[in-house]
């Protein structure tokens, strides 16, 4: 007899090791701990007819977001769909749809086979994280909360991994903008269960958006033991590098680099992402990072220049060749993204919107060609959720754009740039110090002065 997991949700196998294995396999998957990869594997091992086994490795293996990764999924796909069984829940079939669409690269119809799975199944827990991170990786923030906030009237606190949708909800919370609840929420999950990095991860995002930054220093620094031995380790340590940064502290930023964040030397394309922006933002704010690290980046980026099928992971790739100095891998990274915005999937669509402009973008910021850089900045920027990521993240481009301006003459309008960003943050210190650029590129030393005296002061009270 087929045996249902703990959330009551039928599974097709009646192998009681397989089952166990399964469900340390999602709860691996939305704490970001132990190894999913690995359990769910087991899983299979011990009921090589489990489906369900063979699909969430499936989806596991989409994640890495590259080919090779891609045709490992296709594999496992064909597995579990050799599995099927006339009995087998109508739940396995739906997500064997949405994982079908998935690894062929169409995205939005994934979500929308997901969220039928969810209409029926709304204490699927695995369906509504896959789901939040796929709407992440579409730029869809409502969607990001709201997948959430579908499902948990289904749920009580008693349940396991009820904790873990709080944090979830915090984040997409936050994306939306409501970030009094995001924390609320946020904290609540950690109360629960401290060894949550996504809950972490929620708050850290909303003390970033909101400016307070020796409250993010301190929340983090004191929450490392609990997230440190995650899998997302290295992203909640780029948090923490991104609040010494805006304190003005590039050293201390530098030293997160080189310690957690790269000492590693993690190959992962969801760690190099943050490499490279990290180290693009130091850059941007006068720390110059070295020659030798940009180069040690682009080598690992390299092994994956043709593999990638995600034009944010793309983007990212080019800011290391840049900030390399190799041209010519540049040149061949801009004529790959150029040809695949020709297709018809889901990362032709975010690449012809933006990820091929952006490429092109610091491409030329790269060669001091700021006119063009601001151009293209400026024609894309209010469609970068199209390709996904976080506010946190996409503002790079906004940060970029200022630079360019700034080292262009572009006097006005990086005054006019340095004044959005304070209109949303006026106690960041970074913003601040933007401020005070564009006011003595306009000559206007008093209002450069005090922008400095501003960001000195709010360095010291955080």
């Amino acid at each position: 007899m087929a045996l249902t997991d703990r959330w009551g949700e039928p599974t097709g196998t009646d192998n009681r090791a397989a089952l166990e294995a399964y469900e340390r396999a999602i709860l691996g998957v939305v704490a970001l701990s132990g190894d999913p990869l690995a359990e769910i594997r087991g899983a299979v091992a011990a009921d090589p007819g489990f489906a369900f086994g063979h699909l969430i490795e499936a989806v596991l293996h989409l994640y890495p977001m590259t080919r090779a990764q891609a045709l490992a999924a296709q594999g496992c796909l064909a597995r579990a769909e050799a599995a099927l069984r006339p009995q087998m829940p109508a739940r396995l079939r739906g997500h064997l749809h949405a994982a079908r669409a998935w690894a062929s690269g169409h995205w939005q119809d994934a979500a929308a086979a997901w969220e039928a799975v969810l209409l029926e199944h709304p204490r699927d827990l695995f369906a509504t994280k896959v789901l939040q991170d796929l709407y992440f990786f579409l730029g869809d923030s409502a969607n990001l909360r709201d997948t959430v906030g579908r499902v948990l009237p289904s749920w009580s606190e008693s349940d396991a991994g009820y904790g873990f949708l709080l944090g979830m909800l915090a984040f997409g919370l936050e994306e939306s903008g409501d970030y009094q609840q995001a924390e609320r929420l946020g904290r609540a999950a950690i109360a629960r269960n401290a060894y949550d990095p996504w809950a972490h991860h929620a708050v850290a995002h909303v003390l970033e958006m909101q400016g307070r930054i020796g409250d993010g220093i301190a929340f983090l620094s004191g929450g490392a033991p609990y997230w440190a031995e995650s899998f997302f380790a290295v992203h909640n340590w780029w948090h923490l590098a991104l609040y010494e940064l805006d304190h003005g502290d590039g050293d201390a930023a530098l030293e997160l680099y080189d310690g957690p964040l790269r000492g590693g030397v993690s190959d992962q394309p969801l760690d190099l992402v943050d490499a490279s922006a990290l180290l693009w933002r130091l850059k941007l704010a006068g720390f110059e990072p070295g020659r030798h690290r940009w180069q040690a980046l682009a080598k690992l980026w390299q092994a994956y220049a043709e593999d990638l099928v995600y034009c944010f992971n793309d983007v990212h790739a080019m800011m290391a060749f840049v900030g390399a100095g190799e041209e010519e891998q540049a040149e061949a990274l801009r004529a790959r993204l150029a040809a695949r915005s020709l297709g018809q999937d889901s990362n032709a669509m975010m690449t012809r919107e933006v990820g091929l402009p952006l490429a092109e973008a610091f491409i030329e910021f790269g060669r001091d060609h700021d006119g063009e850089a601001v151009d293209l900045l400026l024609a894309t920027r209010r469609r970068a959720p199209l390709f996904g990521g976080s506010h946190a993240q996409r503002d790079l481009i906004e940060q970029t754009l200022l630079a360019a301006a700034l080292r262009g003459g572009q006097h006005p309008l990086a005054r006019a740039l340095a004044g959005e960003r304070l209109a949303r943050k006026e106690t960041s210190p970074g913003n601040w110090r933007w401020m005070a650029r564009a006011w003595r590129g306009l000559g206007q030393t008093a209002q450069a002065d005090a922008a400095d005296q501003r960001a000195r002061a709010l360095a010291q009270l955080n």
